[in-house]
């Protein structure tokens, strides 16, 4: 049985943030968490922060946060949006393994609701001292969608949880989360020179 109180990282996370699938109810949050008009299918409307919204950066001193973006992901073009989001759930892992919240931010818009959620998960895990042993989610299946503003682009694909055991400080394991999968929009936002999470929200 999962201890009370935790969640299931990927596709929990979604829900936490407040997002909703454009099959379902036919609404979809807004960056204050309340609802608006169904997506267009297979593209996230993504309406959480404004184009005058704040974008994490890097604390990293002397040099630019895409500078550690592979090559792939740092061009401005769809394949560059694609490789960004690769790379994003590829440090989303690492952060879960070996908790750490300064990389992500940096990686984030800064009115992305998915990725205020992550962080606060990061911030309970290295305050517990709990991390996964492996890797807990997989982004599957990415391809692109319409309707994305000159400065985003849309995606569409599969989130999985891959069953990865949560262990405490003392490496007890604490529960093995579910495997799963289910399907997702993707919003990047291109801002300062580089990529950034805009939103992750259900299909």
């Amino acid at each position: 049985m999962r201890p009370a109180g935790y969640v299931v990282v990927a596709l929990a996370l979604l829900s936490a943030a407040g997002c909703s699938g454009g099959a379902g109810d036919g609404q979809q949050p807004s960056a204050d968490g309340s609802a608006t008009g169904a997506p267009t299918k297979g593209s996230p409307t993504t309406t959480g922060p404004s184009t005058s919204s704040t974008v994490a950066t890097s604390s990293t001193t002397g040099s630019r946060p895409a500078d550690s973006y592979p090559s792939a992901a740092r061009a401005h073009t769809d394949a560059g949006g694609k490789a960004f989001i690769e790379y994003f759930f590829d440090e989303l892992n690492a952060a879960y393994t070996k908790p750490r919240r300064a990389a992500m931010r940096a990686l984030s818009d800064g009115g992305c609701l998915f990725c205020r959620k992550t962080d606060k998960d990061l911030e309970g895990y290295l305050a517990r001292g709990e991390r996964y042993t492996t890797s807990p989610v997989e982004v599957r299946h990415l391809t692109k969608a319409d309707g994305a503003p000159s400065d985003q682009r849309y995606f569409a694909g599969q989130l999985r949880q891959t069953g990865s055991p949560l262990v405490a400080a003392d490496g007890h394991v604490l529960y093995h989360d579910k495997q799963a999968t289910g399907a997702v929009n993707i919003a990047v936002r291109w801002a300062h020179g580089r990529w950034v999470l805009y939103e992750v929200e259900h299909a």
